[in-house]
């Protein structure tokens, strides 16, 4: 069974670089900690990155086609219920608060009852359009089944693939621009499988579904090479935005969007205040030594996309958006695990955590003055 994770795919699209640590100290000093990010940093990243984010700025999102105006609820409902007329939540016409601020629940329309033994259709989606959320959910009516009668999902991964950037683009509008395609070797899909028998006595498996994780991303226009070796390292920045689908060989029976807001990238960030690698090295040690010198087993990092709240009212430049994306670099931390020692990359869940790359607070980076 393939296994995909959104962390895997950020490894493919980005200059990721990891340190493995196997040592059992309590905890490690400011000192050792620094060691560990120096080897661990993206050798993209050098004393002067400048020209490294003017290109990060260039990353292509496809500011013709926000999701927020080409998701149309109406042409989704219609590929989800067919000709089946769906009960919808009366607060979907209600997409503004009490308050009159803009309602972030959910509109929700249903086919079936939830409680009952009948199939159950489920449609929701965010009110507000610009926070890029939604889930579907298909459950058959209720039969009596065993495990040698389930039907094994004859669907290939290539099969369940274009499947799920067909419904992608064609029917949730997503922009293609921001769904790279992946190669056949490395398609984004696992196969849902369920065990037969029991622990003491395993009777083999049936492979339920297919399951497809597609991660936005933004094209950079220019590869970004590796300095010592010329070789193309970064093509694309990971950007908010994860979409899951499930399918059998019926067709689609679930599928949840997360996160896929619309978004330009912030026009007023200053690439001349690019950090160096000492000051992104300093800021994360300083930063993983405040949170108590961690048990590092491994650092992975990415480059990514990540979005800030604009405009800001004591920003004399701010841009023209009420979300705007900034270049981050991405942190995931591998804490050694506690019940057993390290062994090369096994390790316990960590932490993830962005560092902005343009000097200048988190909350307010540096920006191009007039």
């Amino acid at each position: 069974m393939k296994k995909f994770s959104t962390l895997a795919l950020a490894a493919l699209l980005s200059a990721g670089s990891a340190h493995a640590q196997t040592a059992s100290n309590p905890s490690l000093s400011l000192d050792e900690i620094r060691a560990i990010v120096k080897q661990s940093l993206p050798p993209v990243i050098g004393g002067n990155n400048v020209e490294l984010i003017g290109l990060l700025l260039k990353a292509q999102v496809d500011l013709d086609r926000p999701f927020s105006k080409t998701f149309v609820p109406s042409k989704v409902s219609t590929a989800v219920f067919g000709r089946v007329q769906p009960t919808r939540d009366p607060s979907c016409a209600q997409p503004l608060t009490a308050s009159g601020d803009a309602d972030h629940g959910l509109c929700t329309a249903i086919s079936g009852d939830p409680n009952g033994t009948g199939a159950l259709t489920v449609f929701s989606y965010g009110k507000n359009l610009g926070d890029g959320s939604v889930t579907i959910l298909k459950r058959p009516a209720r039969k009596d089944i065993t495990p040698t009668s389930l039907p094994a999902v004859q669907l290939s991964d290539g099969a369940a693939y274009e499947a799920a950037m067909k419904f992608a683009v064609g029917t949730l509008g997503m922009s293609s621009m921001e769904l790279p395609k992946l190669s056949a070797d490395r398609l984004p899909v696992a196969t849902l499988t369920l065990g037969l028998g029991n622990q003491d006595k395993p009777a083999g498996q049936v492979n339920l579904m297919k399951v497809v994780h597609l991660q936005r991303a933004a094209v950079l226009p220019t590869p970004v090479r590796d300095p010592s070796g010329g070789n193309a390292v970064l093509g694309y920045l990971v950007m908010p935005g994860e979409a899951s689908f499930l399918f059998n060989d019926s067709g689609l029976q679930g599928a949840r969007v997360q996160n896929w807001v619309s978004a330009p990238i912030d026009p007023a960030l200053d690439p001349k205040l690019a950090k160096s690698a000492d000051d992104l090295i300093n800021e994360i040690a300083d930063d993983l030594f405040a949170k108590g010198g961690l048990h590092i087993n491994k650092l992975a990092f990415s480059f990514a996309l990540a979005p800030s709240a604009y405009p800001n009212p004591d920003d004399p430049n701010s841009p023209h958006c009420p979300v705007c994306l900034r270049p981050v670099l991405r942190m995931a931390l591998y804490a050694q695990d506690a019940k057993g020692p390290a062994q090369g990359d096994v390790a316990a869940p960590g932490f993830m955590q962005d560092y902005q790359l343009v000097d200048g607070r988190e909350a307010e980076p540096a920006r191009l003055q007039n």
